[in-house]
Formats: structure tokens, C-alpha cells, sequence
């Protein structure tokens, strides 16, 4: 599923920058309160003070980071709040829709 790549990857990047596990980037990230705030919410708490950083200057660093990339990251006080370019991901997810026909979003984790 194109977002939860989307997700995975970004989680791994923003590890690789903070010398942090993917998977605890991504079991962190949230949802921002508002929608128009972006597509996943990352509080730098935890993050912070392992660096020995106030959140917030730590948040603008990633933002910096992510921005390099290309991806819209907005700083909200502790919080790196990430978008996502809809024109891609809508078009990632219908190339998937059309390769996959009606396998599309079928779980065969539990076969």
C-alpha cells in the first residue's frame, strides 16, 4: 500500500538521521490535529533529549532534513509535522489498483 511505503520509508530516513530505529520512528509518528497541518505528526520529545536538544530546535532539524528531500515538513512547537504530495501518492495507489486488479489490498499475511 503506497502510503504505509511512503510511511516505512520516511520512518527509516528520519532513523538514519537521528541514529534511531526505523521502527521507532514509525510507532511514533501520529496524526496531526488538523488535517491542513500535514499527513503524519512526529513529536520530538523522546528524540530531543536523547540529543540533548530543545524539541523544538530538534523538530526544525528534521524539517530542514526532509525538506532537502523534497517533502513538506511544517514545525509546530516539539512536532515535525510531514505532507505528503497527493498528486503522487494517488498516483502511485491507482498504478498499484490497475496492476493488481482485484488482488489489490488482499492480505495473505495470515495465509
Amino acid at each position: 500500500m503506497p502510503f504505509q511505503d511512503l510511511r516505512a520509508g520516511l520512518a527509516k530516513d528520519i532513523g538514519t538521521f537521528l541514529g534511531e530505529e526505523a521502527s521507532v520512528i514509525e510507532a511514533t509518528f501520529g496524526a496531526p490535529p488538523k488535517a491542513e497541518m500535514g499527513h503524519l505528526a512526529l513529536p520530538c520529545f523522546t528524540f530531543a533529549k536523547k540529543a540533548g536538544k530543545p524539541s523544538h530546535k530538534l523538530a526544525e532539524e528534521i524539517c530542514a532534513h526532509l525538506e532537502k528531500k523534497g517533502l513538506r515538513c511544517q514545525v509546530a512547537g516539539p512536532y515535525a509535522n510531514i505532507s505528503f504530495d497527493l498528486g503522487d501518492l494517488f498516483q502511485t495507489t491507482l498504478t498499484q489498483v490497475f496492476d493488481k486488479g482485484s488482488q489489490y489490498g488482499a492480505d495473505t499475511s495470515g495465509s
